[in-house]
């Protein structure tokens, strides 16, 4: 039924500028500070571009994440980039491109389903790790809020952020990080904002006349277009600057693959996380963490799996 109420009207239409506002916000600062960002190491690599780096063999490897935070990562991959390809494939379904990508699928309707039971996955998954958070919180382990194995922002990450942003335009030194950047906390709470807002607004529209039996029915027209807007948001953040971030920028180049394999080089690490090398080494736990170079046949079925990734969210 079309509704002439002002009231309704006006508060759906404030919805959809906020987040209008919000992603655009997000990319107006993202997109000239990756390109400065991306100027300033090109130019750094050319300044020392008759440095000798060690032999493959010879460099030393550090265990940056766990197994269970690389399986972690793979789940929330894999499961990203299903609900990105369906979603894709249903937003564009009369046009050429949605049809081939919903093809595997069986179809538009065949996308729609694994859509959503990859959604209601991956907010399983959501869910589990807020659980094992705020249990670990609870029994005492150190490091989850505070400190600096901790992924939650303090006033140094903001002052850090400034002080990049004074590095790219070479006023400052770069900024000291220890085991996590502002970007990567950036993009950690990142995803918990999205998949809350695109989860929540998804669960909504997951039956429709179930819905609107509790919920007025122009709240429907709220929750389809903040999960358009939030998740066209969430692909081109994940596709443009977190890809730049981990592929794209001469340091990573053609792809930072120790997410997916969990080993680092050393040299690598005291350049962009030396407070966390001098932390590790104060305590004299760096040579616990100390790896070997994984498998040839494993380093090109992850750095393969990586490019994959890289290449369909560019395609999407």
């Amino acid at each position: 039924m079309v509704t002439t109420d002002p009231g309704r009207f006006s508060c759906s239409l404030l919805v959809y500028c906020f987040f209008l506002a919000l992603a655009g916000g997000v990319f107006i600062f993202f997109m000239p500070y990756t390109t400065v960002w991306a100027w300033r190491e090109a130019r750094q690599h050319w300044e020392n571009r008759h440095e000798k780096r060690k032999e493959p063999e010879k460099r030393v490897l550090v265990e940056r994440f766990t197994r269970s935070e690389r399986w972690m990562h793979t789940v929330l991959v894999i499961s990203f980039m299903a609900l990105s390809v369906t979603g894709v494939a249903w937003m564009y379904i009369e046009t050429g491109l949605g049809k081939t990508l919903a093809l595997p699928f069986g179809g538009g309707d065949g996308a729609v389903w694994v859509h959503r039971m990859f959604g209601l996955f991956l907010m399983t998954i959501f869910t589990a790790h807020v659980v094992y958070l705020i249990r670990s919180a609870l029994v005492g382990k150190k490091g989850y809020l505070s400190g600096p194995d901790s992924l939650v922002w303090t006033w140094s990450d903001f002052k850090a952020v400034h002080q990049h942003m004074s590095w790219l335009f070479g006023r400052r030194e770069h900024p000291v990080f220890d085991r996590w950047s502002w970007w990567q906390k950036f993009d950690y709470w990142a995803v918990w904002w999205g998949l809350l807002i695109v989860g929540t607004t998804g669960l909504l529209m997951f039956d429709s006349v179930l819905t609107t039996s509790v919920l007025p029915g122009w709240m429907m027209n709220v929750a389809r277009w903040v999960h358009k807007i939030e998740a066209i948001l969430a692909m081109a953040h994940i596709f443009v600057v977190h890809f730049f971030i981990e592929s794209y920028r001469p340091s990573a180049f053609p792809l930072n693959a120790h997410i997916f394999h969990g080993a680092a080089e050393l040299e690598a690490l005291e350049k962009e996380h030396p407070a966390w090398i001098e932390r590790m080494r104060a305590e004299g736990k760096l040579e616990e963490r100390i790896v070997t170079q994984p498998p040839r046949a494993v380093q090109i079925a992850f750095f393969g799996f990586g490019l994959s990734m890289v290449a369909l969210g560019l395609l999407l």
